[in-house]
């Protein structure tokens, strides 16, 4: 999975998909936590990710991928 701040095509013969939900690669996956304890006069910043562009790509070990933003 990629996150980044353009949009990519692929250079390459192989599909390039938007990513939905979960990222399904387990070593990505986040744990389950309890609630934090948050002051109510902390000042914590959003994240904003408007603007991002996720993909999917299936990948083959040995293999190598070229992308080119658009």
């Amino acid at each position: 999975r990629l996150r980044l701040p353009n949009e990519l095509a692929p250079s390459d013969n192989f599909e390039l998909t938007e990513a939905t939900g979960e990222n399904a690669n387990p070593f990505y996956q986040s744990p389950s936590i309890k609630q934090p304890l948050v002051s109510d006069k902390a000042a914590l910043p959003g994240l904003d990710l408007e603007g991002r562009f996720t993909y999917d790509i299936n990948t083959t070990a040995g293999h190598t991928y070229r992308f080119q933003s658009k």
